[in-house]
């Protein structure tokens, strides 16, 4: 079964209290003896992936007398730093933007014979905001009969996968806004321009002002931009009367420019259905 993406502060708590005190409490290649399943973990991990002893970290549960009597047991943790180049993620807002860019997989290994193993990352806060929030990436299972030499590189490339596709959306929602802002011009009210997913912009149609407000999800341009028109003279139980438009054409494979001018096309044939709508429902 997959596991989730946990609190990153916990994960780096415990990363700090197991170096700190690595004596009591990290497990030497030669105490793993004690646990063949462990051993080979360990050992497999090192040899067979680009893991080295640097990034892993085994923590015992229990702390009572005698290493094999908690190996056997008590639950194993290894906390492994993944190597993940995040230096193309989107940047975030100020404020979010600090600390390291780290992801940590704990997988725990139960007693008595370690077949039960369930896997967590844990993200650090610049990394889940750039990557869509905590929700946005989710753990492959661990297979029954795997082992860590076959799921952390798995859980790697996938995570890479994920960067690269972060990336890779960023940039064209700061192509589509350009084109789009180069398109109304002068319209423009404001726009985000660190993510660039969002921008709204103030328009006119035969003396009907209105708003358009435009938002670009994480996934885009997989997922289509969401439009909302909004109008500046009418309200609906004190907020402002706006419509979302969905049914416009659209294309993820289409360009920017030609996205935008599919879309401007739509919105400016449906002004006189919005502008009659919010007066209906919403009298002056």
């Amino acid at each position: 079964m997959g596991g989730p993406v946990g609190s990153y502060t916990t994960a780096w708590v415990a990363h700090g209290v197991i170096r700190t005190h690595k004596p009591h409490h990290h497990v030497k290649v030669s105490l793993l003896s004690d646990y063949s399943r462990l051993q080979f973990e360990y050992s497999s991990l090192m040899c067979q992936t680009s893991v080295n002893e640097d990034d892993v970290e085994v923590l015992i549960a229990s702390r009572n007398a005698g290493v094999k009597s908690r190996l056997l047991g008590s639950v194993v943790n290894f906390l492994i730093r993944l190597k993940i180049d995040f230096s193309d993620l989107p940047p975030v807002q100020a404020g979010e933007d600090t600390g390291d860019t780290v992801a940590l997989l704990l997988v725990t290994f139960y007693p008595p014979d370690g077949s039960k193993i369930t896997p967590q990352l844990y993200l650090s806060p610049r990394v889940e905001k750039a990557l869509g929030g905590s929700n946005s990436f989710h753990l492959p299972p661990f297979p029954a009969g795997n082992c860590l030499m076959d799921y952390v590189p798995v859980v790697v490339d996938q995570l890479r996968d994920r960067v690269a596709s972060m990336a890779a959306a960023y940039e064209k929602k700061k192509e589509y806004l350009a084109s789009f802002i180069h398109k109304m011009g002068k319209a423009l009210l404001e726009y985000d321009a660190i993510s660039f997913s969002q921008a709204s912009f103030l328009l006119e149609s035969r003396d009907f002002y209105f708003i358009l407000h435009i938002t670009l999800p994480n996934h885009f341009p997989k997922e289509r931009p969401i439009f909302v028109l909004q109008s500046v003279y009418h309200s609906s139980y004190g907020k402002p009367f706006k419509s979302r438009l969905d049914e416009y054409p659209y294309s993820p494979r289409w360009e920017s420019s030609e996205m935008v001018e599919r879309s401007y096309i739509f919105i400016t044939n449906y002004i006189e259905t919005f502008q009659r709508t919010s007066i209906q429902s919403c009298p002056i």
